[in-house]
């Protein structure tokens, strides 16, 4: 959201202290300027009469003390005749990366126009004194910024009166005022809320705990009594440095409007148009203390530590019984005293026996707001509500925030934990209704965008993908009332405590209400599933939630709303709470996470979910794991095919020399003679007991190694190698009977095998056998490499369709670059070649594979959660103003910045 402070319709504006009024022709002396130069008719321009009321004797309708010379110039402006306008342009161009952008119609230059554009073009300028008060001029229709330079009785600058005017032809009303002056409250008002204990859980927060005894936050302000009024002194007026640069916050608040743009902060006009409260508070003896603006800020980190353990001897025994502060082994410990020697930056500097285990930060702020008035003139509104403002009279205020940093283990996630104890005074409130800050909301901004482009190792360039991806920060804050209910906190502000803004009831006399606030908050990243939220699915272009029909409209990340730490002051005794005083409280909650989006330009709409990048890289990166396998399994095929075609050319060859040789196949003659042999064998038990033999033998071989294995580490007359000996003497004579046994079964036998074996062997004497054998050796060949391209081929499609698998994060079926609804992190795939058996086979094959494929798959991210709990007190007040009576000499109980 953008920091604005910007203006509606409101109450109308009574006499103000700089008034400038339409005329009728009327008898005042004229001063007519054709600021286009071009003899305008008389029907169209506009008419403004300009009156200064200054002061005479004590009689003052309005305030403008000492004044003698007020300079009033116009500015002419193509696009910008309200605050309205001024700020949407101030908007417009910090939403923009481009320089040149649309605005209202227009293409225009954000460097010039935030710089110093909204100032505009010189048009005119009068100057009104005690004796020459009026002046007429006449300007072409149009919107202008109006200057009005208040001098002191010596002619110096003090302050500036500005506002965005537009006028028609014809006649106009226009109203400026000026502030700086003393203003006193009519009855002296003391604090109901900061001077009084804040309570932080069950203890009493001390706000300045280097001073003896809890200290309020009125201690710290050196708010010790009651305040008696303000001095409103023009930044130009008090000598004091003035941080012009931050004064808006983001910069496009109200001082860079009252300045006409960035570049002009720092000129006179711009810091006399802007206010610093000189705080006026009693002594308590009769007599105030000026208490000048203060900005201070303060911070501090330190290493949460621990001991590592150290090796001083293994288990203890050579190192000691821990009877001296250790244990042995080093058990670690926390080693607060030492962690206060090394700051969060200080990680590598520790010695050996400490780590880091987290940080800790402090940081203390004071500060103090200027006052600003913003003013403008809207013709299309009511006649009463055609002169709108909005007033500011500054605000005092501390934070101090302790934050904690655990980090990231084996075992635990890292940790981030905050409290915020914040104290705020303000002197009323600028009403900003155009606008208005929402308490239960849902923010979404774009942290960070990137059209999506990858290399493509075959074209050796970089390619646009096509894929837009962003991400969205999204922010939800809520407030609730003390029972419990969803509330506004303006509404709460201005319905329930009835604190009116900051209006005039004439040119020297302010009303409002004075608001104190007391916020205690609490919050913590952790990675608990209570702190997991789930991001809507789809968002509009401009980020705002899309509910897709049968797609459901995601989680929506809100805040919790939990009561927090109870920072609700307590108020102590009944004599130290202001009577008319109104107080309540307020809790709510903030919740803080980030996630990724895609854009789908078919849908105009942002989808969220994860874009998978190594994915991408891996379709079109030659040394990806995915096109490394893919490869390998076109190869493995290709490689299949062609062994398939070579095995039908070596049958072709075999059909040919088959019908060559008269239809004889010697060499399927010598495969029949070498079946019957082994068919015979086996019903014999002949090829059972040649297994068994064989079984045995590997048998004794395993235990002859452990023979020898015992002898190398315990010797040879060991028990060990003794025992290992008879257990290999044993199975030797196991081999020994199978050998005797399969002998004594094939020569009892012979009669039977002779024949059969004689069959093999002429067989093998046959004509052309060898050429025959050459061509079934060529075929069985090539099966086998056909055999292992289709392992191989299996292999890689298993791989594949494991990896992509993998890849397909959202589980719809489909590995998709972009995996809708699902935030992937720490993927890990790792690949190496490597040697595999291959079952049943005699041969081995170095094959490509994915040994890790690791990822963490939600559906729901992180997020800081926070919880808060508020007491605000109001108090309407009436402020009257006087000569400026500010002693710049006397410093005050919190001092100069």
């Amino acid at each position: 959201m953008n920091n604005r402070n910007k203006l509606s319709a409101l109450t109308v504006a009574v006499l103000a202290g700089l008034s400038l009024a339409g005329c009728n022709g009327g008898s005042a002396t004229s001063s007519v300027t054709d600021v286009a130069g071009g003899g305008a008719a008389k029907s169209e321009v506009a008419a403004v009469q300009l009156s200064a009321r200054f002061p005479t004797g004590d009689a003052q309708a309005a305030y403008i003390g000492d004044s003698q010379y007020i300079n009033v110039r116009f500015y002419g402006h193509d696009l910008v005749g309200t605050v309205d306008e001024a700020m949407d342009l101030l908007d417009a161009c910090s939403e923009q990366d481009d320089n040149y952008i649309e605005f209202m119609g227009e293409m225009i230059d954000c460097y010039q126009e935030t710089g110093n554009g909204l100032r505009g073009g010189f048009a005119t300028e009068v100057e009104l004194s005690p004796s020459s008060p009026t002046a007429l001029v006449e300007l072409l229709p149009g919107k202008y910024r109006v200057e009005a330079r208040i001098d002191n009785g010596n002619g110096q600058l003090r302050e500036t009166s500005v506002s965005y005017v537009t006028f028609g032809e014809g006649d106009h009303s226009l109203k400026l005022r000026a502030m700086e002056a003393t203003w006193t409250f009519e009855t002296p008002m003391p604090l109901a809320l900061l001077n009084t204990e804040t309570s932080v859980g069950e203890e009493a927060y001390d706000w300045d705990p280097e001073e003896e005894g809890v200290q309020t936050a009125a201690d710290v302000l050196g708010i010790t009594n009651d305040i008696i009024g303000v001095h409103l002194p023009s930044a130009y007026t008090l000598p004091m440095p003035f941080d012009y640069g931050m004064a808006d916050g983001d910069f496009n608040g109200p001082y860079t409007v009252l300045a006409g743009g960035y570049w002009n902060r720092g000129g006179d006009y711009a810091l006399s148009s802007i206010f610093r409260p000189v705080m006026r508070v009693s002594d308590g003896a009769g007599d105030e203390e000026q208490l000048f603006p203060e900005s201070d800020y303060w911070h501090d980190d330190m290493l949460i530590t621990e001991m590592v353990p150290v090796d001083d001897g293994g288990d203890g025994t050579d190192g000691g019984d821990g009877s001296d502060g250790g244990d042995g082994g080093g058990d670690a410990v926390m080693a607060e005293d030492d962690a206060m020697m090394y700051g969060c930056d200080d990680a590598d500097d520790l010695p050996d026996d400490m780590m880091a285990v987290g940080c800790e930060r402090m940081s203390y702020m004071q500060w103090a707001t200027p006052g600003w008035l913003l003013q403008q003139y809207d013709p299309d509104l009511e006649a009463e509500d055609k002169n709108e403002y909005a007033l500011s009279l500054g605000s005092w205020g501390l934070e101090q925030r302790h934050e904690t940093d655990t980090f990231e283990t084996d075992e635990s996630d890292e940790v981030y934990e905050q409290v915020i104890v914040e104290a705020i005074l303000e002197l009323g409130y600028a009403k900003k209704a155009i606008e208005d800050d929402e308490d239960n909301i849902t923010e979404r901004e774009i942290n960070y965008e990137e059209d999506i482009r990858y290399w493509d190792s075959e074209l050796q360039e970089w390619v646009d993908s096509g894929y837009t991806v962003a991400w969205v920060d999204t922010e939800v804050e809520s407030t609730f009332d003390d029972e419990g209910n969803e509330v506004n906190w303006k509404d709460v502000l201005m319905n329930e405590l009835g604190a009116s803004e900051n209006r005039f009831t004439d040119g020297s006399t302010i009303t409002g209400a004075l608001i104190e606030a007391v916020i205690v908050s609490e919050g913590t990243r952790d990675g608990s599933e209570e702190n997991e939220r789930t991001p809507d699915l789809y968002l509009t272009k401009m980020l705002d939630m899309l509910v897709v029909e049968d797609e459901g409209d995601g989680g929506e990340g809100d805040g919790s709303e939990g009561d927090g730490s109870e920072g609700d002051g307590s108020e102590g005794d009944g004599d130290a709470v202001v009577a008319d005083a109104v107080c309540t409280t307020l809790s709510g909650g903030y919740v803080d996470y980030s996630s990724s989006y895609v854009y789908n330009y078919e849908e105009e709409r942002w989808e969220s979910g994860y874009l998978n990048r190594a994915l991408l890289d891996e379709q079109y990166n030659y040394w990806s794991p995915l096109r490394q396998l893919q490869d390998q399994l076109d190869s493995a095929e290709e490689n299949l095919a062609e062994r398939n075609d070579n095995i039908a050319v070596y049958q072709q060859d075999l059909a040919d020399l088959t019908d060559d040789n008269g239809g004889v196949d010697p060499y399927a003659d010598y495969l029949d003679a070498v079946a019957a042999l082994e068919a015979e064998e086996d019903s014999l038990g002949i090829t059972e007991a040649d297994d068994n033999l064989e079984a045995l033998q590997e048998e004794l071989a395993m235990l002859e190694q452990d023979y020898w294995d015992a002898v190398d580490e315990f010797g040879e007359e060991s028990d060990e190698a003794t025992a290992a000996a008879a257990l290999v003497n044993a199975k030797d004579t196991e081999v020994t009977e199978a050998n005797t046994a399969l002998e004594t079964l094939r020569s009892d036998n012979v009669d039977v095998l002779g024949p059969l074996e004689d069959a093999v062997d002429d067989a093998q004497m046959a004509d052309r056998y060898w050429e025959f054998r050459t061509v079934y050796n060529n075929i069985e060949w090539e099966e086998d490499q056909a055999a292992q391209q289709q392992w191989d081929i299996d292999h890689y499609t298993m791989e594949l369709a494991d990896l992509h698998d993998f890849y397909d994060f959202n589980q719809d079926g489909t590995a998709d670059v972009f995996e809708f609804g699902v935030f992937v992190e720490d993927v890990e795939v790792e690949t190496e070649w490597m040697e595999m058996d291959v079952e049943g086979e005699e041969w081995t094959r170095w094959v490509y594979s994915v040994v890790l494929m690791e990822a963490e798959v939600r559906d729901t991210v992180d997020a800081y959660v926070e919880d808060w709990a508020a007491e605000v007190c109001v108090q309407p007040f009436t402020l009257n103003a006087s000569d400026l009576d500010i002693d710049y000499s006397v410093s005050s109980t919190v001092g100069i910045e």
